[in-house]
């Protein structure tokens, strides 16, 4: 189990992980407070065998950019991290999202209509 803040946004969120740190699942909290709540009421007797991980924003940031910085959507910059809908395309090296695959669609459908 691991509480982790989000970096963008406000809020924590707790992950359910199995022994490989897989994540099986995760909710979010508002507060670290209410995080480490939820995770007594889930597993009591948890809360005494926090450790703090000592790991900074820039570390933190830097980090998830390395896993997630590849997996961009050439269109709007964002990573997989970022979206709601995390299904990409990918062919010849570039990427796009779902949000910008739905965009481009509207858009032509749009001008097409315009004509």
């Amino acid at each position: 189990m691991a509480i982790g803040q989000s970096l963008k946004g406000s809020g924590f969120r707790v992950f359910y992980c199995d022994r490989d740190w897989n994540i099986v699942f995760a909710e979010k909290q508002e507060s670290l407070e209410r995080a480490k709540a939820s995770a007594e009421e889930i597993y009591p007797g948890v809360s005494a065998l926090w450790l703090d991980a000592h790991v900074s924003e820039e570390e933190a940031a830097k980090h998830l950019e390395e896993i997630w910085g590849p997996h961009r959507c050439n269109f709007c910059g964002r990573t997989p991290l970022e979206l709601q809908d995390v299904r990409m395309v990918e062919k010849n090296g570039a990427r796009i999202c779902a949000s910008c695959v739905n965009a481009a669609y509207e858009a032509l459908r749009e001008e097409k209509h315009a004509n």
